[in-house]
């Protein structure tokens, strides 16, 4: 079951009757941006769903918070809006958002993000040689990965191999290889770099 936290104002219509008959969430409903952050810290969501419309600058900060905690890193925000303005959009995104929606919207549309947002947050368990188990999180939106809650650096096109290999163990390495080709340089590089 996903966890979602959704904020909205008290004195708009509640939004959290499309979530009646959908079993495949759990919703806390919180009535102001600014009471949010203690409820995340306690239930732990998956998604954080914020109604921007009368609250908007507390809910730009949200988002950067949300984005820029290491705790929270993993949680996905979306912002539900009225305003037709592509400033809004931008504005959002840049704090950190995840996703931006326009009111009024299709509820199984909307069901169809949520639930493609929360499988992007796959966390890949690596055995180590030492066996003892590490956790890995790669963030693919973000390009960042995690070791131990610990950044690592990266570039682009290490990052792109290090989720195509973790996303299929043993399986991807075998396929990569077929399409690097007879290249027995880059065949034992990879095999060497890639053991676990």
């Amino acid at each position: 079951m996903r966890k979602v936290i959704l904020i909205s104002n008290p004195y708009l219509p509640d939004p959290s009757y499309i979530f009646q008959n959908r079993k495949e969430f759990q919703v806390q409903l919180c009535p102001k941006v600014s009471e949010a952050l203690p409820l995340i810290k306690e239930h732990a969501p998956n998604l954080v769903i914020i109604d921007s419309d009368y609250q908007e600058p507390a809910a730009l900060e949200l988002c950067f918070l949300i984005r820029n905690q290491s705790g929270f890193r993993k949680i996905k925000t979306i912002v539900i809006s009225s305003s037709m303005e592509t400033e809004r959009e931008i504005d959002f995104f840049k704090s950190g958002a995840d996703d931006y929606v326009r009111k009024p919207f299709a509820n199984e549309g909307f069901f169809a993000r949520l639930l493609a947002r929360c499988s992007d947050q796959a966390e890949i368990a690596i055995q180590e040689q030492k066996e003892s188990t590490s956790r890995l999180y790669i963030d693919k939106e973000a390009y960042s990965v995690y070791l131990d809650q610990k950044l690592i650096t990266l570039s682009k096109k290490e990052f792109e191999l290090l989720h195509l290999l973790a996303g299929q163990p043993g399986k991807a390495l075998r396929k990569f290889l077929k399409k690097c080709g007879s290249v027995p340089v880059m065949k034992r590089t990879v095999l060497s770099t890639f053991t676990y």
